[in-house]
């Protein structure tokens, strides 16, 4: 695991806990080598006395021999003189005591010890023991390689050890990492810990009512101030966003309705003529059935019924033309449901697809699958075709009558999604057009003619949606083809 990505109490501890080494080291390190050198010198010490009781052993030989007293006590003495000697005695083949300077030698303890210590000899060299800062060695003598005697000689030697001091420092130490982690968990680790809880919460909630705790005056107190009035800058920045948006939405909505009225505004002309005209065929039925009673004539009962069935299909067709005008033009809401978008373009057609006839316009259907559903609002979609359909007719106005005119309307759906494309074989739009269809209050008609928001509004509903709009054109005189591409749903529309 990187150290970067460890929590802030664990790299504090590994700080405090590395620093604290890095002193200890230096600290302890001359103690540790000041203690490798006397143990040293301690060693030298004990060679050297071995090397001198063996001395005094090969000198007691006589006396050993003669068991002269005398002659021990010198010999004795004479090894006594050295500064690490403390004294020492000389033992028969028995091991018992035959001179001595020593005043603890005769306790039964010691007797056993030197009597262990002649049995052993017979069998080994010198031998030395270290107890207590004590050290006893014990020297073979010798004639004619038989055990005659044994030389003991005691030394106290205590080294100028610092181990009690590096323990005392550890312990120190320890006690200070103990004291140090627990100050800064208190002072810096706790209260940013808190402080990443409550970014948390907020994250999870959007609590704009959470506050940190200043306790303190330093940095974190600080910081946590700063996120205080962080939150609080927020929570107006967001009261104000959502009055922004609403605004927006509002404004929206008002250009979304003019657009709506603006385009109802330039088929009123052609609405007016398709409800002229169920208007002429009642008052023509009118007129006939009251010349028919103004002259007497036989009047059959299928003949009444044939005017009948006329008449109502002519007031059907003006209810469902007003209808239509009257859905269209209300304020639509946000709702967006599954419907079968094909049905959508067939409505508009029949909305407006009389009017675009009279343009000497042709329109053909091509559509893969009637079927398809998407999740949209019918008035906001039918809202994007009356434009596209007005667009394409004002295009193919400025070519010559006598030319073909065709608006080609076809769909497919390929990897979950349904392309519906609206082809004209007009003049087509130039490459710098292109680049602005969708820019508000931009148009190329004559002023008075055209808002420059039916595009715009278009591509918002489209993505509104979650689709997307664009138009192709290969060039001047090669026509346009709007492409809307919507994502499919499962389920039967309402």
């Amino acid at each position: 695991m990187r150290f970067a990505n460890l929590s802030l109490h664990i790299k504090i501890l590994f700080t405090v806990v590395s620093i604290t080494m890095i002193a200890l080291v230096l600290t302890c390190a001359p103690l540790l080598f000041s203690n490798i050198q006397q143990y040293g010198e301690v060693l030298t010490s004990v060679q050297n006395l071995q090397f001198q009781a063996e001395d005094a052993a090969e000198e007691s030989i006589d006396a050993v021999l003669d068991k002269d007293k005398g002659m021990a006590n010198e010999v004795l003495e004479l090894l006594s003189e050295e500064d690490s000697v403390t004294g020492g005695a000389l033992l028969n083949d028995e091991g018992k005591i035959i001179a001595t300077n020593l005043p603890d030698v005769n306790t039964p303890k010691v007797l056993e010890t030197f009597k262990e210590a002649s049995t052993i000899l017979r069998f080994q060299g010198t031998y030395y023991t270290f107890h207590h800062h004590i050290l006893d060695i014990y020297v073979p003598i010798k004639h004619n390689d038989e055990l005659i005697g044994v030389m003991y000689v005691r030394s106290h030697l205590e080294p100028d050890s610092n181990f009690d001091d590096i323990l005392q420092i550890l312990f120190l130490v320890l006690v200070l990492i103990f004291l140090l982690t627990g100050a800064l968990q208190k002072n810096i680790t706790s209260p940013l810990v808190r402080l990443r809880d409550l970014m948390r919460d907020f994250s999870d909630s959007n609590n704009y009512k959470l506050r940190a705790k200043e306790d303190s005056h330093d940095e974190i107190g600080e910081l946590a101030s700063g996120f205080n009035k962080m939150l609080v800058a927020l929570e107006a920045h967001e009261g104000e966003q959502k009055k922004a948006y609403r605004q927006l939405q509002e404004t929206q909505a008002q250009l979304v309705q003019s657009s709506k009225l603006a385009s109802l505004g330039e088929m009123t002309a052609g609405i007016a003529h398709e409800i002229n005209n169920p208007l002429f065929f009642i008052k023509g039925f009118n007129d006939r059935i009251r010349k028919i009673f103004s002259k007497n004539e036989v009047v059959t009962y299928d003949m009444v019924e044939d005017y009948v069935v006329r008449i109502a299909d002519n007031v059907d067709r003006m209810a469902k033309i007003i209808r239509h005008f009257k859905d269209f033009s209300r304020q639509s809401g946000d709702e967006h449901v599954p419907v079968k978008v094909i049905g959508v373009v067939e409505e508009t057609l029949s909305f407006i697809g009389e009017q675009i006839q009279k343009h000497n316009i042709k329109v053909n259907v091509d559509y893969q699958d009637e079927l398809v559903v998407v999740k949209g609002n019918v008035i906001r979609l039918e809202q994007v075709f009356i434009n596209l359909l007005n667009n394409a007719r004002d295009a193919l106005d400025g070519m010559e009558d006598n030319k073909d005119k065709q608006i080609n309307i076809s769909s497919r759906h390929e990897d979950g999604k349904l392309i519906l494309e609206f082809v004209d074989n007009g003049p087509g739009i130039p490459a710098e057009v292109l680049a602005k269809m969708f820019d508000p209050f931009f148009t190329t008609k004559e002023v008075g003619k055209g808002t420059g928001l039916g595009l715009s509004i278009s591509h918002t509903i489209i993505s509104e949606h979650y689709g997307e709009i664009s138009f192709h054109s290969e060039g001047e005189g090669l026509g346009t083809t709007c492409r809307i591409v919507l994502p499919i749903v499962d389920g039967p529309a309402q």
